[in-house]
């Protein structure tokens, strides 16, 4: 039997263990009292993706202030991320809602062309400052995916915890733009935290299975209860709709894995990824698709 506090993925430990600034929440209690919940696109929120989320909402901000644009700089999910896309220098990338573009910059430190493209101007600024600092030459654009032009192309793309900030309506657009933009046998690599799955059947059972041993999780997983979460997780994905998405738009050979840092694989979980239950216990989704 699976021990249920394996299954307890390593964004909610961080999330369960992390206060979050005090600043930080009254600023989005303020946003989500003003606006309706529903119908929301990613553009009725633009203004959500400011300085301060970069800088305390979300992973990675403590790394980015010594970030020298090297492999070993990267934090663990970028790590992972860029071995499975296996970037060559001799490749160009895009990465589309870039944030502060540790990628970018790790890929263009690496003589390969890089561009980073996000809506939000203060994480393009923190992008471009640091690549002022380090001198390496990169391409950071602020613009909505939509606007991205046609008329250039590249080897691969990827695009981090960006697809569960999209309508489904946006969702469809982007892995269309991604079709169009990328080079022939190209590919797009996608991770998105969120599983659907999980949130609705598998958590509950997590609950369960710990509430008998004498431990007590939250009724939602912790990553929801904050005052911006329905603001920013506009929808969210599983295996077999981010799949679905990416065949609709044309890819071919799509395949979803989980990844493995979020994970944190216990012996117990490597057993549980040879099994359909995966879909429903493991975080972290990883698509792989090509053109």
């Amino acid at each position: 039997m699976f021990c249920s506090f394996d299954l307890i993925s390593q964004r909610e430990k961080r999330l369960c263990a992390k206060n979050t600034p005090q600043s930080f929440c009254e600023n989005y209690h303020q946003i989500e009292s003003s606006m309706p919940t529903k119908n929301i696109k990613s553009t009725d929120v633009k203004h959500i993706y400011d300085k301060n989320y970069f800088q305390q909402g979300v992973t990675g901000h403590q790394e980015f202030i010594h970030f020298k644009g090297e492999y070993k700089d990267l934090m663990d999910k970028y790590r992972e991320i860029v071995d499975i896309a296996q970037l060559s220098s001799k490749e160009s990338l895009l990465d589309i809602g870039c944030g502060r573009g540790e990628i970018v910059l790790y890929h263009a430190k690496n003589k390969g062309v890089a561009t980073g493209v996000d809506f939000a101007d203060d994480a393009i600024q923190m992008a471009k400052s640091k690549a002022a600092d380090l001198k390496i030459p990169c391409s950071f654009v602020c613009s909505s995916f939509q606007n991205i032009n046609e008329k250039q192309s590249f080897d691969k793309i990827i695009s981090l915890d960006f697809i569960e900030h999209l309508s489904q309506e946006e969702g469809e657009a982007f892995f269309r733009k991604c079709a169009s933009i990328l080079n022939k046998n190209g590919k797009v690599i996608i991770y998105t935290g969120p599983n659907t799955l999980r949130r609705k059947y598998g958590y509950p059972v997590i609950r369960f299975l710990l509430k008998l041993s004498g431990r007590k999780l939250p009724k939602k997983e912790a990553d929801t209860t904050s005052e911006h979460y329905k603001l920013y997780h506009l929808n969210e994905q599983n295996a077999f709709t981010l799949k679905k998405m990416a065949e609709k738009a044309g890819f071919r050979n799509c395949s979803v894995s989980y990844s493995l840092h979020e994970n944190h694989l216990t012996a117990r979980k490597k057993l549980l990824l040879k099994t359909f239950f995966k879909h429903f216990f493991l975080v972290g989704l990883i698509l792989v698709a090509e053109k």
